[in-house]
């Protein structure tokens, strides 16, 4: 885990040292830094207070995902980062779910960070579309989000990029997203 290697690094611990600090096996912490290891909340609570991290913002993070609705468009990143291949399906149960509701709580929350820049910026564009579709205002964590540096043509058939740089909503459009009017149509 990177984070973990930075952090120690900045204190200029071996990893030997940084596991003996911490109160924790030095194959645990080997393994935690490598990823290869799911640790208990105690565990992690000795490694935040190590590097000075209050314990507290620990267990918000691990409770973050529990707090947010489940429909939300950070849930839906959620799951797209559990299984990348299908990220089609957390979009469109978004997308239903948000039709449905109209609940701009489903929309508060920014994707996660670790899900792929190209489907964090999607995500964006669905939430622009959808709120301009619904009428509704657009969350501010929108003008945060970043334009990607090359055109993403997402239906990826040659013979359909010409029509979806025409029918791309200019939500999508601005991003770099090319995608076919009825991208967001369901049956």
């Amino acid at each position: 885990m990177t984070v973990l290697a930075d952090n120690r690094k900045i204190f200029n611990y071996s990893q030997r040292l940084a596991a003996s600090k911490a109160k924790i096996a030095f194959r645990t912490y080997q393994l935690l830094e490598k990823g290869g290891h799911d640790a208990q909340v105690s565990t992690w609570q000795k490694l935040a207070k190590l590097f000075g991290i209050p314990a507290a913002a620990i267990t918000a993070s691990l409770e973050k995902p529990f707090r947010e609705p489940v429909d939300s468009v950070y849930r839906a990143s959620l799951l797209m980062l559990q299984k990348p291949s299908h990220w089609s399906l957390a979009l469109f149960d978004f997308v239903d779910a948000f039709r449905r509701t109209r609940d701009l709580a489903l929309v508060a929350t920014p994707p996660d960070l670790g899900l792929e820049t190209r489907l964090q910026v999607l995500l964006a564009a669905v939430v622009e579309q959808l709120c301009r579709e619904l009428a509704l205002a657009p969350p501010l964590w929108l003008n945060a989000m970043s334009v990607l540096p090359q055109p993403w043509f997402v239906a990826d058939v040659q013979n359909l990029k010409a029509m979806a740089i025409i029918e791309s909503p200019i939500a999508f459009r601005k991003r770099g997203i090319f995608v076919l009017s009825n991208f967001l149509d369901r049956a």
